[in-house]
């Protein structure tokens, strides 16, 4: 194997992998009732675009028909597609799975046809694609001496201010975060790599349901969404069928909430098309996991005569 898809893996092998460091360098290559007092209403300033980045050149068909799978089931803003059109993500054969990311500007690879997998490796992209709304003093670059960004140090520590605020209607979401594995008030890596791969998987991409301190990073890629609050989304969720909860469970978050104290939420009006349209894209990507599968076997297996 190549060193840099060594790197790679080392430094994102799945869902749950988290650096050592107490605050991690830029990622690496490759709902209780609701609260009765109401959080209070933030208005993000729209980041201005010159334009619309443009679509990466050396993509390949496979990897436009993954983008195809995820712009569909996240439904970003046309900005946010055209980022992800903008990147420059590769498919890794041989490597199923999640697989890595350099940063922005740079490339991540995935290895199999799973939006899930494929959403996290370009949310590790993602940083640096927009400005923070509302605050110009903040840069994406890297300092000369390396460490982070001063918009990832921020970033960073509105996610510790989050995680310390008292419930509200975010507390289904804080909970779910404080559930992570190796989770501690010594140890946030677990939460501050989530929340740098994995927020449009938790939300399903609607900004709605990012907490207001955090939104300000995602305004200029995320819809306000089909879901309101993050109540009404878990009530939503425990109306469907099992099977829908499955279908649902491979690319939406909503399934590691613990919702055993609240049997029996009000649901969120949801456009029953959100299963429809997960049901075709999710069938596609199924036989596209097959195809790959099949062409490359020998490579998934070793080939028994090298």
């Amino acid at each position: 194997m190549p060193a840099a898809a060594i790197c790679l893996l080392a430094a994102c092998g799945g869902a749950t992998a988290t650096p050592p460091s107490l605050l991690p360098a830029t990622p690496a290559p490759s709902i209780v009732a609701k609260s009765v007092a109401a959080t209070p209403a933030v208005t993000a300033t729209q980041p201005t675009l010159i334009a619309l980045p443009t679509p990466h050149p050396d993509t390949v068909d496979w990897v436009e028909e993954r983008l195809d799978a995820v712009v569909a089931l996240y439904q970003p803003t046309a900005a946010g597609e055209a980022l992800l059109r903008s990147l420059d993500l590769r498919q890794m054969e041989g490597e199923p799975g999640f697989f890595g990311s350099y940063g922005f500007g740079q490339w991540a690879g995935v290895g199999e046809a799973s939006p899930i997998g494929v959403m996290h490796e370009l949310g590790h992209s993602y940083w640096g694609g927009f400005p923070v709304a509302g605050r110009p003093d903040l840069s994406w670059e890297t300092p000369a001496g390396g460490g982070l960004s001063s918009a990832m140090e921020s970033y960073h520590q509105d996610i510790l201010t989050f995680m310390a605020q008292p419930p509200d209607d975010y507390e289904l979401f804080r909970q779910r975060l404080r559930n992570l594995p190796d989770v501690s008030s010594d140890n946030p890596e677990p939460v501050f790599h989530n929340l740098e791969a994995d927020v449009v998987y938790n939300t399903g991409g609607s900004r709605n349901l990012v907490p207001p301190i955090l939104r300000k990073y995602w305004t200029g890629f995320l819809s306000a969404g089909r879901f309101d609050d993050w109540y009404g989304a878990a009530g939503w969720f425990q109306t469907l069928s099992p099977e829908e909860r499955t279908t649902a469970g491979k690319w939406l978050g909503l399934e590691h909430l613990d919702l055993r104290d609240y049997p029996s939420l009000e649901p969120d009006l949801v456009d029953q098309e959100i299963l429809f349209t997960a049901r075709k894209v999710l069938e596609t990507e199924e036989k596209q996991r097959l195809r790959d599968l099949a062409g490359q076997f020998d490579l998934l297996i070793g080939d028994p005569q090298n």
